[in-house]
């Protein structure tokens, strides 16, 4: 059994087939060409995008002899809230195959600065684009003994070209959003061919596993192990809990105004939301942390103009104090939720889908959220009562911040039920290890 879930089911699809996606995707790449072109120009993806066109380019590969050893364990994760995701499980990665090198890819720059902050003893790099001739000469480069990749990285190329190669494919904290789901179930047939070629699938709840199944993964190879996100999250009782902003925070804290986070906002919500706080609760200090760091600048602009306060970035070398504070760095965010009194989650008051209120939860602070939590269901319901408040919008939001401000005792209360929510769901880091300690081997 071992032996047949450690290898793909032969050579995957046809040459014919995996050659026409390819073209299909080189296709679209050239009609976009201007748009991107145009954006390389602007700044974004300058760095990326070589670094995936080119993976010779990432220090990552050339600097640690990855293209010898044929010792790799290949791990991916596309952005910033997958790479913390997997920081732990990277860690006892490296812990429990001494013998063999970690390459942690990305695809996002946000993502990449992430890789380097949270798992520095990993070699970094770019994931090449999904092009099979690419795919295929960045595998044989590298040469790994498994690829790990995280949730729903489920790229058709480096599927069939790991098939190909007879590498296990492993997907970890596997999920399907309601929104995806919409979008992969009226190709699955594509994907059939694309997930039967899975070693093992371990996904975080049943709902994943019915999708991935319904995809084309075998019923065989999926197995729910829990959210190894639960693990990322910070611990207040380890005591380790350190973090640059200290400094920052203490001079912030010194009044007694209360201190009050929106967390990972997108546009359409950071203004909206400060003005009805303000508006109830003029004396709170407000830090902002936009999902998207490269919009600080223009969030400066925009909060200024409507509210008449001047922000103060993070970035700044000496910053001065002041009432609206803009988190411009990144791998801070966690850190800040030790310092505030209240949590307010952005990405759930427009259609985006939510974001992970356990996070602020599992510090002992009282989250509110939004609408939008599609994505983010099975939290949402574990933490509703627990510590946790939905809002239908930033007026309902604001009033609540301002009746839980009022009773801090009765804050402190939920605080401590949250927190014991969120460590209640550790462990399914540990399962997936053993996992894949199981498909790959001995070191």
């Amino acid at each position: 059994m071992k032996r047949q879930l450690r290898r793909n089911e032969g050579r995957g699809p046809s040459f014919f087939y995996r050659r026409c996606y390819d073209f299909l995707l080189a296709a679209m790449a050239f009609m976009s060409l201007p748009v991107l072109l145009y954006r390389i120009y602007r700044g974004k993806y300058r760095k990326s995008f070589f670094r995936r066109l080119f993976p010779g380019l990432n220090p990552g590969v050339v600097n640690s002899g990855l293209m010898a050893t044929g010792r790799t364990i290949h791990v991916h994760g596309v952005s910033v809230g997958e790479v913390s995701a997997i920081a732990p499980l990277v860690r006892l990665l490296g812990d429990n195959f001494t013998g063999s090198t970690i390459l942690l890819t990305t695809v996002t720059e946000t993502g990449n600065e992430m890789a380097l902050k949270r798992c520095p003893h990993a070699e970094i790099a770019y994931l090449p684009f999904d092009f099979g001739p690419l795919v295929g000469r960045f595998l044989d480069s590298v040469r790994p003994r498994a690829l790990i990749l995280a949730e729903t990285e489920l790229w058709p190329a480096l599927f069939w070209e790991a098939a190909a190669r007879n590498i296990p494919v492993i997907i970890v904290n596997g999920r399907i959003s309601d929104r995806a789901w919409n979008r992969y179930r009226r190709v699955r047939g594509f994907f059939r061919k694309v997930l039967c070629h899975g070693s093992l699938f371990l996904v975080q709840d049943f709902v994943a596993r019915d999708r991935f199944i319904e995809l084309g993964a075998r019923p065989d190879r999926v197995i729910p192990v829990g959210n190894i996100k639960f693990d990322s999250l910070p611990d207040p009782l380890d005591g380790n809990a350190s973090s640059s902003l200290s400094t920052v925070m203490k001079g912030v804290k010194n009044s007694a105004a209360p201190v009050i986070a929106l967390a990972s906002t997108h546009p359409g919500e950071e203004i909206v939301l400060t003005v009805e706080l303000l508006k109830r609760i003029p004396e709170a200090q407000l830090f902002i942390i936009p999902r998207h760091v490269e919009r600080s600048g223009e969030l400066a602009v925009n909060l200024k103009r409507e509210t008449g306060c001047e922000c103060v970035m993070r970035s700044d070398s000496a910053p001065v104090p002041g009432k609206i504070w803009i988190l411009d760095t990144i791998g801070e965010l966690t850190d800040l939720f030790q310092y505030v009194d209240l949590v307010i989650m952005g990405g759930s008051f427009v259609p985006v889908g939510g974001h992970n209120v356990l996070e602020p939860a599992a510090w002992g602070k009282p989250v509110i959220w939004g609408p939008h939590m599609e994505n983010f269901r099975e939290a949402e319901q574990l933490l509703k009562g627990r510590g946790g408040f939905s809002a239908g919008d930033a007026a309902q939001a604001a009033q609540q911040a301002v009746e839980l401000l009022r009773k801090p005792e009765s804050m402190k209360a939920m605080g401590n039920v949250a927190v014991k929510t969120v460590n209640s769901l550790r462990g399914a880091t540990g399962k997936a290890l053993a996992a894949i300690r199981w498909i790959v081997g001995a070191d």
